[in-house]
């Protein structure tokens, strides 16, 4: 009987772990398409100031302006054009072989060739899982087929840690409900021996 009572609550355990995960990579969608959408507007007005001053020259998107629109943004901007590393706010990610400065294949379809808003794509750093946003972004004077990405460091962890404590409550819960049953069944099964050995005593 306990094990029958243990299986559905730890099935629900198992249960809730999934809905919660698929929650979680729903919530970081969300946040992604956000995020890269305040990149993408950062991104483009900086190259209009003094776009009607013909006096003040084009901003150029390089990897010093990436730094300095990542400030503005709080996080890391890398720009492919023509499906290569043209400027970033983290040279140094490349340098290192952490990043390939090519522009992943299922995004170049996604978005250059079918015309995708955005897409988000999980990558690895190091040996660390991250998701990338990565979406179009019109540069002045540069190719049609420019994509922004950014990484959502911050937002991986924040999510990672969600899950990680619904998790942990689970677990508390599940053990909480099966430590009940076991002494219910402990204390029902004292409470009917009593009578039998009650019994037994008069009829010997």
């Amino acid at each position: 009987g306990l094990v029958a009572s243990i299986v559905p609550l730890v099935a629900m355990a198992l249960f809730l772990r999934t809905y919660i995960g698929r929650r979680g990579e729903a919530s970081l969608a969300d946040t992604a398409a956000t995020v890269v959408g305040a990149a993408q507007r950062v991104v483009e007005d900086y190259q209009s100031v003094g776009e009607d001053d013909p006096a003040i020259p084009p901003l150029r998107l390089n990897d010093e302006a990436l730094s300095w629109l990542r400030r503005v943004v709080g996080q890391e901007i890398h720009l492919y054009e023509s499906g290569e590393l043209a400027a970033t706010s983290k040279p140094e990610l490349f340098d290192s072989g952490l990043l390939l400065p090519r522009l992943p294949g299922e995004v170049e379809r996604s978005i250059v060739r079918g015309g995708q808003p955005f897409v988000l794509r999980q990558e690895r750093l190091g040996e660390i899982p991250l998701p990338v946003a990565y979406a179009p972004v019109d540069v002045r004077g540069g190719p049609a087929d420019a994509v922004i990405a950014v990484p959502l460091v911050l937002e991986q962890r924040a999510a990672t840690r969600s899950i990680e404590r619904l998790v942990e409550i689970l677990l508390l819960l599940t053990t909480a409900l099966v430590g009940m049953l076991a002494a219910t069944s402990a204390l029902l099964a004292r409470s009917a021996a009593t009578p039998v050995r009650r019994l037994a005593a008069a009829s010997r």
